[in-house]
């Protein structure tokens, strides 16, 4: 405790138990109020000796507003901080080291030692490093048969998959076709043929009955062993079609074709023993067929 002699104070108010408050004035002309026990000199009308007014230890047990001050192993609670710099190491409570995150925590923090830890030994697999062809959730099938959503390919899988798609597909930039392309009815335009061919059906002993199916070619040929009636099937139901038949010995039986607009609208006579090409033209979902002559009588 330090004790100072006061003189000449200007005011003094306080209470019956002996805590009074002192305002005093400092050699700088300014003002202090402090709290003080006041023991009167006994003869009364003299000095007072007075203690406990000590600035400095006061500041050293209070936390100023603006100040920068070191507080030290000081508890806050609650408290509503809305930007912090933290320099050196944070530990408590709040901050778990643990290298296999055990806690499951979702309100406090992990170091980034336990973190890296927990990355390092508890991931399923090292990719860089580790064989994964045992694993289950992987599947190693080159045609991929499974298509499953839950699991992964092994890249030699998927390797041969895709060269497997890839050698069945025709490259834009040209390439060798090895098997039927079917363009179901679909528009192949500003095409540039170039020694193309046609396929080729034959049907011998025909009687009766002959349909002149468009899904076996467009180039067709009937030989008739007794009387017949011949149809067209299987023509674009969205696009015109055609068609040749090459008709041998037709004119040896009675050979129709109904429905058949011929030109001049007279069907031709056909030969009785030799070769007759006619073609047909289908409009779409063969509303109506078109026949004209070719040639006759090839012997």
């Amino acid at each position: 405790m330090t004790t100072k002699q006061i003189e000449d104070f200007d005011t003094l108010v306080g209470n019956a138990d002996g805590e009074e408050w002192l305002i005093i004035q400092q050699a700088d002309g300014t003002t202090k109020k402090v709290r003080v026990d006041v023991a009167l000199a006994s003869g009364g009308g003299g000095d007072m000796a007075i203690a406990v007014y000590d600035p400095a230890g006061m500041a050293e047990q209070a936390v100023g507003l603006t100040e920068a001050q070191t507080v030290t192993n000081k508890t806050l609670t609650s408290p509503v901080i809305n930007t912090a710099e933290i320099n050196g190491s944070l530990t408590g409570d709040a901050v778990l080291d643990e290298n296999d995150l055990v806690s499951d925590s979702d309100t406090k923090l992990a170091t980034q030692q336990s973190i890296k830890a927990y990355v390092d030994t508890t991931a399923d697999v090292q990719l860089a490093t580790t064989d994964v062809s045992t694993a289950g959730w992987v599947v190693d099938e080159d045609n991929m048969a499974s298509d499953l959503n839950t699991k992964v390919p092994t890249q030699q899988s998927t390797k041969a998959y895709a060269d497997a798609v890839g050698a069945a597909q025709v490259s834009l930039t040209g390439g060798t076709m090895s098997g039927t392309l079917d363009m179901g009815d679909n528009i192949i335009q500003d095409v540039v043929l170039k020694n193309y061919s046609e396929t080729y059906q034959m049907d011998a002993g025909v009687s009766t009955t002959h349909n002149v199916d468009l899904d076996d070619g467009n180039i067709q040929e009937i030989t008739f062993a007794a009387t017949t009636i011949v149809s067209f099937t299987n023509p674009s139901a969205s696009a015109a079609s055609s068609v040749t038949c090459i008709l041998i010995n037709a004119g040896s039986y009675t050979v129709t074709f109904p429905g058949v607009i011929w030109a001049g609208g007279v069907a031709p006579v056909f030969t009785s023993s030799g070769t007759d090409v006619v073609s047909f033209v289908i409009t779409p979902s063969a509303s109506q067929i078109f026949g004209f002559v070719g040639g006759l009588d090839f012997t």
